[in-house]
């Protein structure tokens, strides 16, 4: 290289006036030599053929990537610890591999979602979660319209007027006769929401739903006078007075009681869900 040019890139003496040339120029220089490789790195690993749409690609046929891998205790601790942090939350798309997550014993992936960790293996139930399913007993008591021969089915699906066969045994009678009893083989949390499904028309009125834990503590949602945590909608398919009453639960729940408010609602069907709005199946297989 020539000596005057090499001397005029390098030169940083206090008493040469090549210093400020130098240094704006070289700085210059490398920003731009080293903005491409900033702005649009790809990184590859066992490969130089990367996918345009992949900022990491890795390539192998014997071996795999191994995540972090944790138990159970130190992935909830992972919780507590982004609490504390700047950003105060877990970031969605972490990812993990939980040891002993899974109610069966195993391991799994597990990924955040922005609320909770959910595992990739479709199999894998956390350990931490409410069961899959729920049983349920039915009791109907004070017999007046409903029929104790033939009782209803209120987990048949059938949501509204238009699709009920056995409609004639879903009506309940007004001064609390036809009380339908929903008791849990497991207690609901609070957070869980109970949708009752039902018709309202004829000069019917609306129904009331008495959610008790052991028996104890109530929580009493009428759908003529909705409380802050229920709302109430028009089922859009079938009957136009079909409707649904959702109540979000205040306290652990094992027990709904459902009478009418007046006279003769028609009740057709009961659902439960998590505090993620993830339907709990009312059937175990």
């Amino acid at each position: 290289m020539n000596n005057k040019l090499f001397l005029f890139l390098t030169e940083y003496s206090k008493n040469s006036t090549n210093v400020f040339i130098a240094k704006p120029f070289l700085n210059t220089f490398l920003f731009l030599m080293l903005f491409p490789l900033c702005g649009f790195a790809q990184v590859g690993i066992g490969t130089t053929d990367i996918d345009f749409s992949a900022i990491l690609e890795i390539k192998s046929t014997d071996k795999g990537v191994l995540f972090p891998s944790l138990t159970i205790l130190e992935r909830d601790a992972l919780d507590a610890a982004a609490a504390a942090s700047p950003n105060g939350v877990v970031p969605a798309g972490l990812l993990i591999y939980c040891e002993d997550c899974c109610q069966n014993g195993t391991g799994s992936p597990y990924y955040y979602n922005g609320t909770i960790w959910k595992s990739v293996d479709s199999n894998c139930i956390d350990v931490n979660a409410f069961p899959e399913c729920l049983s349920m007993v039915t009791t109907i008591t004070n017999l007046h319209h409903m029929n104790a021969y033939s009782p209803p089915l209120f987990i048949d699906g059938l949501l509204n007027g238009y699709t009920q066969a056995n409609w004639q045994f879903c009506e309940m009678h007004g001064e609390g006769d036809d009380e339908v009893n929903f008791n849990f083989n497991q207690t609901l949390p609070a957070g869980y929401k109970i949708q009752l499904f039902f018709y309202k028309g004829d000069g019917s009125s609306g129904i009331s739903g008495d959610l008790k834990d052991g028996g104890s503590v109530h929580q009493t949602v009428s759908s003529d006078a909705l409380p802050a945590n229920a709302t109430l909608a028009s089922i859009p398919t079938g009957e136009p007075l079909d409707f649904v009453l959702t109540i979000t639960l205040l306290s652990d729940t094992d027990e709904v009681y459902v009478t009418a408010n007046d006279k003769h609602p028609y009740l057709w069907e009961i659902k439960v869900f998590d505090s993620n709005d993830v339907e709990v199946p009312l059937t175990c297989p």
